[in-house]
């Protein structure tokens, strides 16, 4: 795989471990014929897939960003039926909307898509999940130990 796509890919995919999805085949695939884009094919289980891309133009951040986007609409179509659809789960509203990919002061972010609170990095959600003990990576503050109005998943690097 590219890796200009590689880059920007891998905190997405880490993110989509920590929630328990399975990650879609990522086959190498030139698709817009763009010398200043990367991309390439995710495919499902059940041969389907989607394009992403990301411009080689783009600072790092803006590609994280970018991709975050584009994995997160495969995810949401992936779990359509199976599972809840709103991934990652925005913790001050987990019933009700997913979090927003987003590029903000140099980083590459998961916000909350209505008051475009900086939730975490991507890249550094354990699960996703608001309750999360931390089990998988150890920087979540359980959810009965955080400060009230806390807004980060995970602590591990320094996000509160």
């Amino acid at each position: 795989m590219d890796e200009v796509l590689q880059q920007a890919m891998e905190p997405v995919l880490r993110d989509l471990r920590g929630a328990g999805v399975a990650p879609p085949r990522i086959e190498d695939d030139d698709w817009t014929g763009d010398p200043d884009s990367a991309s390439a094919m995710l495919r499902s289980p059940d041969g389907s897939g989607r394009g992403v891309y990301v411009s080689r133009l783009a600072p790092g951040f803006e590609r994280v960003a970018a991709m975050a986007d584009q994995v997160q609409e495969w995810a949401i179509e992936e779990l359509w039926g199976q599972a809840p659809t709103n991934w990652p789960p925005c913790p001050p509203h987990p019933d009700s909307h997913p979090m927003s990919a987003a590029a903000r002061g140099g980083a590459a972010v998961w916000e909350c898509p209505v008051d475009e609170t900086v939730i975490s990095p991507i890249g550094a959600l354990c699960c996703g999940d608001a309750a999360c003990s931390g089990a998988s990576c150890g920087g979540h503050t359980p959810a009965a130990d955080r400060k009230p109005g806390a807004r980060t998943i995970c602590t591990r690097l320094g996000w509160a």
